[in-house]
């Protein structure tokens, strides 16, 4: 019998359509519409929305400024070192850790967050007008004197985070850039009243805006120079609490994230965010839209 022959061209090309899409595995998201059946039914259907938050955290890994390991800062080790040494001739403790983490700016420029974060606003607010919801413009939100009153940050910031690892999973300390976009200040979470998280931010642009409810999305973004991935996007709508709840701040009706690290692209350098932040925005842009059109379905029925 002839065997039949796969030029070897064509095979490879197979190969690499098989790896692709084994690669582009389905999008999970945890999903919460228990308040829903709640809502007033004289407010449905909901087609007018505003932005109370925009928030994003732009990550990544930094590693310690030992004496053999760090991209320059040679005076920030070279301080490390007779820190270490003074404290033995002291009669200190062997091992003493006086090495400091590689600095944030050197491995994500503010700049570059911005760039990102900006691309990250334009996605995710034309995500909810691809929803089929009418959205308030956010000039409009911003520039309105009772949101100046609203708590957070309208200049960007820095925070970080240390993620302990174990024998399975590697440890992480992130450092993040906070960046203000849309013109909206950047916020911590709401806190929680009563054990139901309450936001007095939604309360106030619910009522600049005359809508039923408002809208915050939460992102962060991480590279630990292995992926780019998303540690969290997540959208919440908020409204006025229903009884005894509805003098207070608003709560949120319904919510719905991403799956925490499921989507990400391969990295390897801490430099290249803009290249790899190219690479993952298909994706995200995906996540958005889909997470926008199916909360905005929950609150597309007609009374009655």
């Amino acid at each position: 019998m002839k065997k039949t022959r796969i030029p070897l061209w064509l095979g490879v090309g197979l190969l690499c359509a098989l790896l692709s899409t084994a690669g582009r595995a389905e999008l999970s998201f945890q999903e919460q519409y228990a308040n829903i059946p709640y809502f007033p039914k004289e407010k449905l259907p909901v087609k007018n929305v505003a932005l109370n938050a925009v928030n994003v955290k732009l990550g990544v890994h930094l590693e310690r400024l030992t004496l053999i390991s760090g991209e320059g800062n040679m005076d920030k080790k070279i301080t490390a070192g007779l820190l270490a040494g003074a404290m033995t001739l002291l009669g200190g403790v062997g091992g003493g850790d006086f090495a400091e983490k590689e600095p944030l700016e050197e491995h994500l420029s503010s700049a570059d967050a911005q760039h990102i974060a900006d691309e990250i606003g334009t996605i995710l607010t034309q995500a909810v007008q691809q929803s089929g919801l009418e959205l308030v413009p956010p000039e409009t939100i911003t520039t309105a004197p009772g949101y100046a009153g609203v708590e957070g940050e309208s200049k960007l910031t820095t925070d970080t985070e240390n993620i302990k690892g174990n024998l399975f999973k590697p440890s992480y300390f992130f450092g993040y850039q906070q960046v203000p976009v849309l013109g909206y200040k950047f916020r911590k979470k709401p806190s929680f009243l009563f054990g139901t998280p309450s936001d007095n931010a939604a309360t106030r642009v619910r009522e600049i805006a005359g809508t039923p409810l408002t809208l915050s999305w939460s992102v962060s973004v991480v590279n630990d120079r292995k992926v780019m991935r998303v540690r969290e996007l997540a959208l919440t709508f908020w409204g006025q609490g229903a009884g005894s709840m509805s003098g207070a701040d608003d709560k949120p009706w319904a919510s719905i994230a991403l799956e925490p690290d499921s989507l990400n692209v391969a990295t390897g350098e801490s430099h290249k965010n803009l290249e790899y932040w190219s690479a993952l925005a298909p994706g995200f842009t995906e996540a958005a839209k889909t997470m926008a059109k199916r909360i905005a379905e929950k609150f597309a029925a007609t009374a009655g």
